[in-house]
């Protein structure tokens, strides 16, 4: 409960006020903490196309996104600081095989694939302003911060018919293999929380983290045997 004060400030002023208060307080905050880590914002890259016959994409660092790119973090941003539904299009966006590769799904669209890993952006950046986990993005070196903030282990780009697609490996051959395809708070949360004890995950470290995370997959996980439908699993 506020204080009598405090409660009669903010019922004065109008909720619309206090959102969008909140709102500017939060790209204020998302503005400064990029401003202030090129380090950081440099590992922040998304693979923009994969010529066919080429050995490696073509990727853009965030500095040189367009706008509208920057604006679609910003948004992801805001609504995990006000625990709000993300901007995303439900369901999962997953779309077709790749004709030419069976192991291989294709998002529905480019944009579909590059708002959801803004997404995952968005959740890595408001975990270390709102200092949800006690380490922070500092402390990582610059191969695990490619993996954790560049599209890498989101999707790849490739050509099919003669144009742009983000395709994922279901079948765990290479980086992305499209280990999160949607909200990234539902991982968070299956982390606070697992379902089977209701223990938290989280350690004091990362190393710890790990370790908890290994046991619960020794108790509860089981390879699979073969004989499932692996899109549906």
């Amino acid at each position: 409960m506020l204080p009598r004060g405090k409660q009669w400030f903010t019922g004065w002023i109008h909720p619309a006020f206090l959102r969008w208060l909140r709102r500017w307080v939060g790209s204020k905050v998302l503005a400064g903490y990029l401003s202030n880590h090129p380090d950081i914002r440099a590992h922040i890259t998304l693979e923009i196309d994969h010529p066919a016959g080429a050995e490696s994409g073509v990727w853009l660092n965030y500095d040189y996104w367009p706008q509208e790119w920057k604006g679609r973090v910003l948004e992801h941003f805001l609504a995990l600081r006000e625990d709000e539904p993300l901007p995303l299009e439900p369901p999962l966006p997953l779309g077709l095989f790749d004709p030419m590769h069976a192991d291989r799904l294709c998002y529905r669209t480019v944009e579909h694939a590059r708002d959801t890993y803004f997404a995952q952006v968005a959740h890595a950046l408001w975990l270390e302003t709102s200092h949800v986990v006690p380490w922070s993005l500092g402390d990582w070196s610059a191969s695990e911060l490619t993996y954790l903030l560049s599209s890498k282990v989101h999707f790849a780009a490739r050509q099919i018919d003669s144009a742009l697609h983000y395709v994922v490996h279901i079948g765990g051959v290479g980086d992305a293999t499209g280990s999160i395809l949607h909200d990234p708070r539902k991982a968070l949360e299956f982390m606070q929380c697992e379902p089977e004890q209701g223990r938290c995950l989280i350690g004091p470290t990362p190393a710890e983290t790990c370790v908890r995370l290994t046991e619960w997959f020794h108790d509860y996980l089981r390879h699979n045997p073969g004989g499932f439908d692996t899109y549906a699993l």
